[in-house]
């Protein structure tokens, strides 16, 4: 789906919103986070949005995370809602969205999901990794099988590929996870990505559980997270590493740099995005 630059700026300011409500949230229980890859880099080369881009990301060490968790269900008013797996819904992802349930943010492929569907922003937690490139790998390939499974839950992913091959991976997968209780395998999913936390290790990564190429090729120092300074992100500040320079030079290598106009686009599969009407309107229509 393609928009005009006025329509990415209501995006842009709604899901600005939303970020401000977490930091409160945040603040109010001293939870810790930061903000960080596109919208660190935001921050950093714009004082602001990507001008292109139409999501937040932030992270937060694994204990604040479950915290946040906890503090959701019981403080979050009606119109927000804090998606994360486990939570009730087939909600896949391996970490959590708050959504503005105000709002509409349809994407193709799950439109149909049974969870809520508002603009939100992307919560990742950190986990420890460990010092040995061999445990490494198998740490990262054994989180990443058992994501696998629980995203092959949701049947319209498991076609979500133009390779036969691929297709026929994810259907098998499907099966196997319709073996396996959805609760057992979310604690499991859980009980592994946190596998290391308890150990004094020298590097951890986002969101181990997400993706091979995040969790295995990029790690990251464990002070990112801790380690915070406030920084200018539209009009209020925000806390971002404070070697920030170095994590993003991690991340994206010469990130001052700006990318190819061809692409200078988000990169979001979406059907319908509508800032000032609820997903359940569209719901009703069958879209």
């Amino acid at each position: 789906m393609t928009y005009t630059k006025e329509q990415l700026r209501e995006i842009q300011l709604k899901e600005l919103e939303l970020l401000k409500y977490f930091d409160a949230l945040c603040q109010k229980h001293h939870l810790k986070y930061v903000l960080f890859y596109g919208t660190l880099l935001g921050a950093v080369r714009h004082q602001g949005f990507i001008p292109w881009d139409d999501d937040i990301d932030v992270c937060m060490p694994r204990e604040d995370y479950n915290k946040l968790i906890e503090i959701a269900k019981s403080e979050l008013d009606k119109n927000h809602t804090l998606q994360y797996s486990g939570e009730g819904t087939e909600y896949f992802c391996s970490y959590a969205k708050l959504r503005d349930e105000n709002t509409t943010y349809l994407e193709t492929l799950i439109k149909d999901v049974d969870m809520s569907h508002g603009l939100f922003i992307d919560i990742f937690p950190v986990d420890n990794i460990p010092d040995s490139k061999f445990l490494r790998k198998i740490h990262c390939y054994r989180t990443y099988f058992l994501v696998s499974l629980r995203m092959a839950r949701v049947k319209t992913l498991c076609t979500a590929s133009s390779s036969r091959k691929v297709r026929t991976v994810k259907r098998c997968l499907h099966a196997l996870s319709m073996l396996i209780p959805k609760k057992a395998l979310e604690k499991h999913i859980n009980r592994v990505a946190s596998k290391y936390n308890r150990k004094n290790t020298r590097q951890c990564t986002v969101a181990v559980v997400n993706s091979i190429c995040e969790s295995y090729n990029i790690f990251l120092r464990k002070e990112y997270f801790t380690d915070t300074i406030p920084m200018r992100f539209e009009d209020a500040l925000f806390p971002v590493p404070k070697d920030y320079d170095e994590a993003l030079t991690r991340c994206y290598g010469n990130y001052m740099e700006l990318p190819p106009e061809d692409k200078r686009v988000a990169n979001h599969n979406t059907q319908v995005i509508d800032v000032n009407n609820s997903y359940l309107k569209y719901k009703k229509q069958k879209i």
